[in-house]
């Protein structure tokens, strides 16, 4: 369900649907280590911009941070009501921000596991959270296809979808369920991908450059993807900025 590499490329963690978390020697394949805790399957992971801890979020509705060396489990994030479906580290490694089928995404403290902000604006599954590069700005995704921005000291909204300069129409354009994103590291876009596979098996993926912070938005491009024969099933993406 979810894949990410350590900030030094070495290693790897993997989320199983099967609760198993694994952490792997990108060179040689082999195991190095296998993260037990989660009741239920692990939907997202993430190394701390350090490659010192590992965060998870997983169906059991708990969020966790790990230590990536020993594997030891530091902290059970239990605050939010849904599933963890999504985890993500500010660049300086001091915070945690999950995101929730409750609708909610949380912001928390690494060293205590205390809450710190929560985002509140959502009306569906949020589906997916990341940081921007400068750590003062946090997106999120949801199942509606709603791409709000929020200050990521005060959780204050940011901006949202249809209200961004440039793309009015942003979330009329997108119309599904957004599964995940990327900010540039300019603050200037923020790209959203979709991806569901109906029964003829053709998937469509769109990513929708969005306008932030007062800047005029990229051009949206939808991209045509093989996919297996599988009725209605949505692959969760991920992308990314360079």
């Amino acid at each position: 369900l979810s894949i990410a590499y350590s900030p030094d490329g070495s290693r790897f963690v993997t989320g199983s649907l099967d609760a198993s978390v694994i952490v792997w020697d990108a060179k040689s394949g082999a195991q190095l280590l296998h993260l037990e805790g989660h009741e239920a399957g692990v939907r997202d992971a993430a190394f701390s911009p350090d490659g010192e801890l590992i965060a998870t979020g997983g169906f059991d509705g708990t969020g966790r941070i790990w230590d990536a060396t020993t594997g030891e489990v530091l902290h059970v994030i239990t605050g939010q009501e849904g599933l963890v479906v999504g985890v993500a580290f500010s660049p300086d490694g001091t915070r945690l921000a999950t995101s929730s089928t409750d609708a909610t995404a949380m912001v928390w403290d690494v060293a205590t596991a205390g809450l710190v902000l929560t985002l509140e604006g959502n009306t569906s599954i949020v589906t997916d959270i990341t940081y921007s590069p400068d750590g003062s700005m946090i997106a999120t995704t949801s199942k509606e296809g709603a791409v709000i921005l929020w200050d990521a000291q005060t959780g204050k909204e940011a901006g949202h979808g249809p209200a961004m300069t440039g793309i009015p129409h942003a979330i009329d354009v997108v119309h599904r369920e957004a599964q995940a994103m990327a900010l540039s590291p300019g603050r200037v876009r923020c790209v959203v991908h979709l991806v569901r596979f109906p029964h003829l098996g053709q998937g469509v993926g769109a990513e929708h450059a969005l306008g932030m912070a007062g800047q005029e938005s990229g051009p949206s491009r939808q991209v045509a993807h093989r996919a297996p024969e599988l009725p209605g099933r949505r692959h969760r993406t991920g992308v990314m900025l360079r």
